[in-house]
């Protein structure tokens, strides 16, 4: 009897240690535990944010193979220096609306609010049609 009061002494001040690979959702955590780890929300996604650095890196592969094309176009084709012109600035324009996209998103992303996740969104209409009038 002295053997088991030693052990549920020993028990009561050092508790077991909890499994290795125990996740959040585990069985052998109390259930008021799990239903605040229920109740966190995280709206972060680093999928998300992964997929917007790939895009910024294809947006910039995209805009040198673009460049060379335009001055190819310039050297190649009858342009005038009007037309040309609106070409590169237009170029230099969808590049910083990816930019500033890129920005919006990623702000939103880290800091988990809504309304530059929405601009980021809304952004997305006028790279449509700059990458259709660049097909």
């Amino acid at each position: 009897s002295e053997r088991e009061s030693e052990s549920e002494a020993e028990a009561r001040v050092c508790p077991p240690p909890p499994p290795l690979f125990a996740s959040r959702f585990s069985l052998t955590m109390k259930p008021q535990i799990i239903r605040q780890s229920r109740s966190f929300r995280r709206l972060s996604s680093v999928s998300l944010a992964m997929l917007m650095f790939i895009t910024l890196c294809y947006s910039f592969a995209w805009l040198l193979v673009e460049l060379v094309v335009c001055i190819y176009k310039g050297f190649a084709l009858p342009f005038t220096d009007v037309a040309f012109g609106f070409e590169l600035v237009a170029l230099f324009l969808f590049e910083g609306v990816v930019l500033l996209r890129y920005f919006l998103g990623n702000w939103g992303n880290r800091t988990e609010s809504v309304w530059p996740l929405v601009w980021h969104l809304l952004l997305s209409i006028p790279l449509f049609v700059g990458a259709a009038y660049y097909l």
